[in-house]
């Protein structure tokens, strides 16, 4: 895998003097937003050890986070485990801030590192126990971050789609950003740099308008990566170069370090060779000195350490409560067994008669409820059926019969042509062939048409797969298609609707869009499937309350609204168009 970027988010924070005592929950923001404030003077302000456990958290949360942007990285660590110390009495936002920070420090001192399970896995619980969609995102990243090191690009795909979804329906346009950066970065890890150029060149127009001085240093190094691959060395040399002009307002020395082992790579394709020379020997004194390799082994050992101690604690703590439990049942059962003597018998066997026959009652009504569900699903299934057979019968006819008629036709006018020496007659004759020959043509598109296959043994999937290829043949656009297991089987009924929706999209992309690139990325989970289809084209304003969009997005979208899905739309002029579609399996 090349080493050249790990799409995570560095900041750099410039000090000042504070003399009055700064809350630390906002001092923990003005970190993360890389505002001004002079840390080491608030620490100061404070007794760490009369501080009570929530306060002590965030002390150590804070000293964690400067140290990880001074590159300390294993006192980062440290700072950041003594901290979940105090975890039992905090705020789950908080241990979610301290896990989010640990997981940072770890992916960020090696290319192949990774944070440790158990963290990603409490994070996740919070993330969705909680139910807000950037701690989500972040859970998901974490996962798409191992598969890219893992370097199942196809995995990590469908997990970025799957955070950019989540970040579309929030409303979270930095994070969309951020996430079709990490797609670009896929896509580079994939060879397909064409993509990745796209991706890229958004994120770098995106940033330029927010004045995001950072975000820039870090999208022009890795514009250049993608420009040195495809052999434009000099345009690999300009991006490097506003990169590390965009470096010149921060301190950072990882990220130094990186822009300097780039540019040596640039300046060795420009023929630079002595320049390329200086530049790699300066990024080896700056590799040692933040002693990446070493950091990155003294953090795996204690993230070892740590897992190991939670276990232990885990274990400790059932033990204890296991033999709690067992005491207590044995003097409850005493307790109960006298109570519930009599009386309490006869009011506990009516409590138990009264459930069983609500039960009954329920099942009843649901067999019932599923029963009439059924039989409409059999109703659509088989008018769906028949409309299709309906389909291949006229496709067969068309071809069969009035084919076969036009053929009979053409052989009779060429029969007669070749006897009537006549000029006028001759081209009056070769008239009628021309227009029998495009009658045919147009018999046999609307035989194939009416006669494509959805309900077949192809399935979905593969029948999309077979329209893609037909029209990239045609090299005007290029269409994918990502897709991963379905776990869910869908009905005949969804499955053709869906075919002809897609179909529906594709033929507006190739109409309108004048796309070079276009995808369509199928996920199933949790009962649920999702379709996103991208483009590279000129975009479009969409109103969802005007109803004549002129290319049929309105009656798609109620054609999603019947399977009880959602649609959405995200496109504008200049900016290509995202659709997403969302429908329940069951």
């Amino acid at each position: 895998m090349r080493n050249f970027i790990t799409p995570i988010l560095f900041l750099t924070i410039s000090f000042w003097t504070y003399s009055q005592e700064i809350p630390l929950d906002s001092i923990i923001s003005y970190i993360d937003q890389g505002k001004a404030v002079n840390v080491e003077q608030q620490l100061k302000l404070r007794d760490f050890e009369k501080l009570n456990d929530s306060s002590k958290v965030k002390f150590l949360l804070i000293k964690g986070m400067v140290f990880f942007q001074e590159d300390k990285f294993v006192e980062s660590y440290k700072a950041l485990l003594k901290a979940k110390e105090y975890k039992e009495n905090v705020s789950l936002r908080n241990i979610y801030t301290v896990n989010h920070y640990l997981q940072k420090v770890a992916n960020t001192v090696s290319e192949f590192s990774t944070s440790a399970e158990a963290l990603d896995e409490e994070n996740c619980k919070i993330a969705y126990e909680l139910n807000q969609p950037k701690l989500i995102i972040d859970c998901i990243y974490n996962q798409c971050y191992k598969s890219i090191v893992k370097e199942d690009f196809i995995d990590a795909l469908q997990l970025s789609y799957q955070m950019k979804n989540i970040a579309v329906k929030a409303k979270l346009e930095r994070e969309k950003i951020n996430i079709e950066n990490i797609i670009g970065t896929i896509h580079y890890y994939n060879n397909d740099f064409d993509s990745t150029l796209f991706y890229f060149k958004k994120n770098i127009e995106y940033y330029e308008k927010a004045k995001d001085s950072f975000a820039m240093l870090e999208r022009y190094n890795n514009m250049a990566k993608v420009q040195l691959e495809l052999e434009r060395n000099a345009e690999a040399l300009k991006s490097i170069n506003i990169s590390e002009l965009y470096l010149k307002n921060y301190k950072n020395v990882g990220m130094d370090a990186l822009i300097k082992r780039n540019k040596a790579e640039i300046l060795y394709a420009n023929k630079k060779y002595k320049e390329a020379a200086e530049y790699y020997q300066s990024y080896l004194i700056l590799k040692d000195s933040v002693g990446e390799e070493s950091q990155a082994g003294t953090i795996a050992d204690l993230q070892t350490k740590y897992a190991t101690a939670e276990k232990e604690k885990e274990n400790a703590l059932l033990k204890a409560g296991k033999l709690k439990a067992e005491n207590s049942l044995y003097v409850l059962s005493i307790v109960l067994g006298i109570i519930i003597a009599g009386a309490g018998f006869f009011i506990l066997y009516a409590y138990k008669q009264k459930k069983v026959l609500e039960a009954r009652e329920l099942a009843e009504k649901e067999k019932a409820e599923k029963l009439r569900k059924d039989q409409e699903l059999a109703s659509i299934d088989a008018m769906i059926a028949g409309q299709e057979q309906e389909r291949k019968k006229i496709a067969s006819d068309l071809h069969d019969d009035l084919g076969s008629s036009l053929t009979t036709v053409k052989m009779y006018i060429e029969s007669v042509q070749s006897n009537v020496k006549e000029e006028s007659a001759q081209t009056l004759l070769t008239n009628a062939l021309n227009i029998i020959g495009e009658t045919y043509s147009k018999v046999r598109t609307i035989s194939h048409t009416q006669n494509s296959r959805v309900l077949g043994e192809s399935g979905l999937v593969d029948t999309l797969e077979d329209l893609c290829d037909k029209i990239n043949q045609a090299g005007q656009t290029n269409v994918e298609v990502v897709s991963n297991e379905l776990s869910t089987p869908i009905s005949n009924s969804k499955e053709l609707n869906l075919f002809r929706i897609i179909q529906e999209l594709l033929n507006n992309i190739i109409k309108h869009a004048q796309a070079n690139n276009a995808s369509i990325n199928i996920t199933s989970y949790q009962d649920k499937l999702d379709l996103i289809i991208e483009d590279d084209g000129i975009g479009f304003n969409y109103d969802p309350n005007y109803k004549t969009d002129g290319i049929g997005l309105h009656s798609i979208a109620r054609k999603i609204e019947n399977m009880n899905g959602s649609f959405e739309v995200d496109s504008a002029p200049g900016k290509g168009s995202t659709i997403m579609i969302e429908i329940p399996l069951k």
